[in-house]
């Protein structure tokens, strides 16, 4: 995780908040990692979600993103 600075909080504490709350959000038990296989979709909610890529091997094949935003009311 790179912190340049929080508005309002010294160097030190700009980077141990933020780092009090990704450790826990990371521990393995809180991770999924998928196993993608052709024809393979994930969805997910941004709102309680850390998105993070993986190096992939190219040669095996293209991954195609695409985004959709549901409006809730």
């Amino acid at each position: 995780m790179i912190i340049s600075g929080i508005v309002g909080l010294d160097r030190k504490e700009s980077v141990e908040l933020p780092q009090e709350s990704h450790d826990p959000a990371t521990a393995d038990r809180c991770v999924y990692r998928h196993q993608w296989r052709a024809g393979a979709v994930v969805m997910w909610g941004n709102e309680a979600t850390i998105l993070t890529r993986t190096p992939s091997d190219r040669h095996v094949g293209q991954r195609l993103l695409s985004r959709t935003t549901v409006l809730r009311d």
